[in-house]
């Protein structure tokens, strides 16, 4: 999923622009959820704690069906997914 905003799959690229694009990026939208902020914690935990390749498959099964990347932008309370 290349858009960090949304959960379009790249072969929905070719829509860009038309009308099932914009409700597919409604329809479709990431969540800063608990789940979510558990996946990333848990990997930067393997990587920092346990000495992990951020690259490595471990974190990669962990991460990677959700395009998701190890990093954590803010403690304030509000959506880091809306900051991309």
């Amino acid at each position: 999923m290349p858009c960090p905003r949304c959960l379009i799959n790249k072969c929905e690229i070719k829509d860009l622009g038309m009308k099932r694009d914009m409700k597919r990026r409604e329809t479709k939208k990431r969540v800063d959820d608990d789940r979510r902020r558990m996946l990333i914690e848990t990997a930067r935990e393997m990587i920092y704690t346990k000495g992990v390749q951020p690259g490595s498959t471990a974190i990669s099964n962990l991460l990677g069906s959700r395009s998701s990347v190890p990093t954590r932008v803010s403690n304030y309370g509000f959506s880091s997914i809306l900051l991309s």
